[in-house]
């Protein structure tokens, strides 16, 4: 486990996530809201990793989803990592993280939480989100 502080406070995304299995816009909307404020926060993300043989430089482990999309991963807090499977993990600045995960190529997107009640993120939202969040651009970003 990580002990990471900065993972504290995740119950509002957690939540949010919940509700997003309902439908309706507001519910997508209360996840952008419990997001954009981690993020404003300094709030972090568990991100499964991959460390190549001989060398400290580590990778977003890739995943593929139902639909055929491969996007990588990132979990709320330890409970919601508990559910799966045992892979390396870092803990990662949200922030950062999301504007990452729109840098890769051939990445669609972002799975939160993918052993419990998961949530896709295709890039395009999350740089929506992140527009909404830091509008003075990226070099604000906590």
């Amino acid at each position: 486990m990580t002990g990471d502080h900065a993972l504290n406070d995740s119950e509002r995304i957690t939540a949010a996530i919940l509700a997003c299995a309902g439908p309706g816009e507001e519910n997508v909307a209360g996840l952008f809201d419990a997001l954009s404020r981690r993020m404003r926060e300094g709030g972090r993300l568990l991100v499964p990793v991959e460390q190549p043989e001989n060398t400290a430089e580590f990778c977003f482990k890739w995943t593929q989803i139902p639909n055929h999309l491969i996007c990588v991963a990132a979990f709320t807090d330890e409970a919601e990592l508990r559910k799966g499977s045992g892979a390396a993990m870092r803990s990662y600045p949200m922030a950062e993280y999301f504007r990452a995960v729109c840098d890769l190529q051939d990445c669609a997107g972002l799975v939160l939480d993918p052993w419990g009640d998961p949530v896709f993120l295709h890039y395009t939202e999350l740089l929506r989100l992140l527009e909404r969040t830091f509008p003075q651009g990226p070099d604000t970003l906590p």
